[in-house]
């Protein structure tokens, strides 16, 4: 598991951070540490499940302007939002002050006295946070906290002459999973066996499953990409593979084998929806997510009358693309009913809007997708009275293979695609009682 740790700052060296973490690197955990956290994007967390923060926000010990901006926040609100997880471990506290951080976080740190003997006790045995970890005494700075979030949950309190305060809690935030430990200042509290235990326990709580996700036409382009994004984002995920001599889904199968469920799926064969759906049922059960992906484009440039049409590939384009979407849905479904999501989203195209149709050509594509629209609407309306929740969503101009081959003179990458993808498909909508078709860059397309 690849981990992001930003550390350093005024008061606390980054080489104490990196030398506490040591240890956990036998576990599995891969740590990449960054000391100036500037420059934090939505695709600089791309490779990542769980973000540790370590620092306050200071840029590096010989540095102690502002590290972090708006464009670095808004990545880090979306990492969590999306099921990445965040730990923040002392310093990472500090950010008294900051209306947003305080939410995210669910408390700051307020002020402290000089280091003192405290003593780390956990408030119920039966928690999994403190499973292991017995109240252990070490010195540090007794941090006074404010917490924000009446949601959170306190795991611990920090016990010491001048008080009782909470040391260690747990929040949830969009669909990811927050920490924060309030411990330690020096090397000695880091090394001790009882935060050590801690801190494990802290990882795998901010990296367990979020929820289970269903992704079709997973082998390449945008499936894949989004299958990917998922997985790093804590999600199990059920992916259909149409052909397995051209998918790329191995070698994830290899870095997430407890995550990654690979079944074969062709939404043109009901009956292979329906032992995809059998698949589900017996691995992972309740679906939450649904992303319908699967698609193809079979006549593009020269798909016009003037050359003749092409009633076959256009009836394919139409059981794929159309067809398929209603028949995965009915299967589907019914297999999300238990979920508290039931989101369902359908990876529809700009081709399909009428109100916004320029082509001369593409009939099948075109006529396929504006069918899609319509297939969706229907289930839209069967399916939100009881809860469920739609995105169709238009992904752009990607560089996929479509076409047969990767279209190389497409605008943008399919992990690109992906990322802005995954964003809109985890996002709330203010109207969740209206249907309607976004586009990557923002834009709704009229029907």
């Amino acid at each position: 598991m690849r981990v992001l740790v930003l550390c350093d700052d005024t008061y606390h060296a980054g080489k104490t951070v990196r030398e506490g973490l040591a240890p956990l690197e036998e576990g599995g955990l891969s740590f990449v540490f960054w000391e100036d956290g500037r420059g934090l994007t939505p695709q600089g967390l791309d490779p990542y499940s769980l973000v540790i923060l370590s620092k306050s926000d200071q840029r590096t010990m010989e540095d102690d302007t502002p590290w972090l901006t708006g464009e670095s926040l808004n990545a880090l609100e979306e990492f969590v939002k999306e099921g990445g997880g965040l730990l923040a471990v002392h310093s990472g506290t500090c950010y008294d002050g900051n209306e947003r951080m305080e939410r995210l976080l669910g408390g700051v740190f307020l002020t402290h006295p000089a280091q003192c003997p405290v003593t780390l006790t956990p408030c119920e045995e039966e928690s999994p946070l403190m499973e292991g970890v017995p109240p252990f005494p070490i010195t540090d700075e007794f941090y006074v906290m404010r917490l924000c979030d009446r949601t959170a949950t306190v795991h611990a309190t920090l016990e010491s002459a001048h008080g009782s305060q909470p040391a260690v809690w747990t929040k949830e935030y969009g669909f990811g999973r927050v920490c924060c430990v309030t411990p330690a200042h020096n090397p000695q509290s880091w090394s001790a066996p009882g935060f050590q235990t801690l801190l494990k326990n802290a990882v795998q709580f901010c990296t367990k499953p979020v929820g289970t996700a269903l992704v079709t036409g997973a082998g390449r382009g945008l499936g894949f990409g989004l299958t990917e994004s998922l997985l790093r984002r804590n999600w199990q995920v059920v992916a259909g593979e149409y052909d397995s001599t051209a998918s790329f889904l191995p070698r994830l199968s290899e870095e997430f084998p407890q995550r990654l469920w690979v079944t074969p799926l062709d939404v043109t064969d009901p009956d292979s929806i329906q032992a995809a759906g059998k698949y589900t049922a017996g691995t992972v059960g309740t679906l939450d997510l649904l992303i319908s992906n699967a698609g193809v484009y079979g006549r593009h440039e020269d798909d016009r009358y003037e050359s003749g049409l092409h009633p076959d590939e256009m009836l394919w384009d139409y059981r794929v693309n159309a067809l398929g979407p209603v028949l995965l849905l009915e299967a589907f479904a019914p297999r999300m009913e238990q979920s508290g999501l039931r989101r369902v989203c359908v990876v529809s195209s700009e081709a399909g809007s009428i109100g916004a149709c320029w082509r001369d050509n593409a009939f099948g594509y075109s006529m396929s997708k504006a069918a899609v629209n319509m297939g969706t609407q229907i289930w839209f309306h069967c399916l939100r009275p009881k809860g469920y929740t739609f995105r169709l969503y238009h992904p752009g101009y990607l560089r996929t293979y479509m076409l047969g081959e990767k279209n190389l003179a497409a605008d943008l990458e399919p992990e690109e695609g992906a990322r802005l993808a995954l964003s809109y498909f985890l996002s709330d909508r203010q109207n969740e009682d209206a249907l309607a078709l976004y586009s990557y860059d923002g834009r709704e397309y009229p029907w």
